[in-house]
C-alpha cells in the first residue's frame, strides 16, 4: 500500500500547482491498482484478526498523515475552518475510492462510474467553495 500511495503522493507533490480536478481523477484511478485491491483485502481480513488489525491501523495512520499533508499543500489550506473541511473532503474521497475499488457494478459499469465521479467531484467542489458554518456565525 505504501507503494500505491507513494506513487500518488509523489506525483501530487511534484505538481503542487496542479488542479484539484486532476488530483481527484488521479486518485480515483487507484481503484484499478492491484496494490490498492490487495490493501482493501487486508483491511477486510483485519476485521477478524486482531494482530493484523493493529498492523493495518498503524499503516493507515501513516498513510492518512501523508495524504492529508499532500492535500493540504494542493488545496492551500490555511486556518482551522479550511483544515476541518479538508478532513471531511479527505474522508469522503477515501470512502469513495474504497467503494469503487470494491464495486460490483456490472451493467454499464464504466459509464455509471464516470457519471458518479463527475457528480461527486462537483459536490466536493461546491462543498469546498461554500463558506464553513463556523465562518457564518
Amino acid at each position: 500500500m505504501s507503494r500505491v500511495w507513494g506513487r500518488y503522493l509523489e506525483k501530487l507533490y511534484s505538481r503542487a500547482g496542479g488542479s484539484r480536478d486532476a488530483a481527484f481523477d488521479q486518485l480515483m484511478n487507484l481503484r484499478h491498482d492491484p496494490d490498492q485491491i490487495a490493501w482493501l483485502e487486508l483491511v477486510a481480513a483485519s476485521r477478524t484478526e486482531p494482530m493484523l488489525r493493529r498492523v493495518v491501523e498503524r499503516a493507515q495512520r501513516d498513510l492518512d498523515s501523508h495524504a492529508i499533508n499532500a492535500q493540504r499543500q494542493l488545496l492551500h489550506v490555511d486556518g482551522p475552518a479550511a483544515e476541518a473541511k479538508l478532513q471531511v473532503v479527505s474522508d469522503l474521497v477515501r470512502l469513495l475510492l474504497d467503494a469503487l475499488t470494491l464495486s460490483v457494478i456490472s451493467v454499464d459499469r464504466d459509464q455509471r462510474i464516470e457519471a458518479l465521479l463527475h457528480a461527486f467531484s462537483t459536490m466536493l467542489t461546491h462543498y469546498w467553495q461554500t463558506p464553513s458554518r463556523a465562518a457564518k456565525s
